[in-house]
């Protein structure tokens, strides 16, 4: 089934201003006050706490969980646009807590061997050739480039559906840019059917993993008392006008 998907206006989008952002930046990094670490999967709910996506540090999803009363919360046919949204969040913490994560130490050089030679470093003369080398090899590329007349690659867009047809997922070249919903499909299934349908909708399209790849944990940590996080907030001095 089609879904018409509208497109998004970038030039028409704003940013927050740097308090709002490192506040939104802390809110992606941190958990009931404590900061998150790098980890193989990362959790991202929307501000009613209806839908919970799971990711893993590949970006991909791997689980989605939907509250039973989720359309007592959210309208349905604000369902698409919020579930999107969610996944953005999860992404952006991907990547935040991701660069967060300590890198292989490069090895230490060894010594060279008795029966190794020991290079000398090149004299400015040798650097000054081998650069000209280097650069004349480039210069070809790039009039061979030129010359061939080969247009930009055009940008490929792909729509996918889920199984029952309730959401519909738009790429770009392979990125997620939109979600769609069918509100009358939408509202005839149940909960853990809807979590199905986005989960197998993800997977069709290339950025989710199937069930039997991996198997997080359904069920939500438990919270601790005191106000509710909310993961949506972040995109909410995001806008875009109309």
């Amino acid at each position: 089934m089609e879904i018409d998907i509208p497109a998004l206006d970038f030039t028409r989008l704003k940013t927050p201003d740097e308090a709002t952002a490192r506040r939104q930046i802390y809110e992606l990094t941190h958990h009931n006050g404590s900061p998150l670490i790098p980890a193989e999967t990362y959790h991202a709910e929307d501000s009613s706490g209806s839908i919970r996506l799971t990711v893993n540090r590949d970006a991909h999803l791997t689980d989605a969980h939907i509250d039973t009363r989720w359309n007592q919360r959210i309208p349905i046919g604000q369902f698409a646009e919020v579930l999107f949204r969610t996944y953005l969040t999860a992404l952006q913490r991907v990547a935040l807590v991701e660069a967060e994560r300590p890198r292989p130490e490069a090895e230490p050089q060894r010594p060279p061997q008795d029966n190794e030679t020991v290079r000398e470093p090149l004299n400015i003369e040798e650097t000054v050739e081998r650069a000209s080398y280097e650069l004349e090899k480039i210069n070809e590329r790039v009039d061979r480039i030129e010359q061939s007349g080969g247009q930009v690659r055009p940008v490929e867009e792909r729509q996918f559906s889920s199984p029952h047809g309730s959401l519909a997922l738009v790429t770009r070249n392979g990125q997620p840019i939109g979600i769609a919903g069918a509100t009358d499909r939408l509202e005839q299934l149940a909960p853990v059917q809807l979590a199905r349908e986005i989960e197998k909708l993800f997977e069709t399209a290339g950025v989710g993993l199937p069930s039997n790849d991996f198997q997080p944990p359904r069920e939500p940590p438990a919270r601790r008392p005191g106000p509710q996080d909310s993961d949506d907030d972040y995109f909410d001095n995001f806008n875009i006008e109309g």
